[in-house]
């Protein structure tokens, strides 16, 4: 059987508009959705907290 899927190269993904949200995994295109409202809330949570506890140490700063 003939493998006639298209794969794609990291050269492929560079050629790409930069304001799409897409990626390249193993030579297969993805459209990437938009992060949800709750995504969103959770990694600010997470931010904060690991902020707060890098700072509060003087461990750097998080990013």
């Amino acid at each position: 059987m003939l493998d006639t899927k298209i794969k794609f190269t990291y050269g492929d993904y560079l050629q790409l508009p930069e304001n799409k949200r897409c990626e390249v995994i193993e030579g297969e295109f993805f459209m990437v959705p938009s992060p949800s409202w709750s995504h969103q809330t959770i990694s600010a949570s997470l931010f904060r907290a690991m902020d707060n506890y890098v700072r509060t140490h003087q461990l750097g700063e998080v990013r």
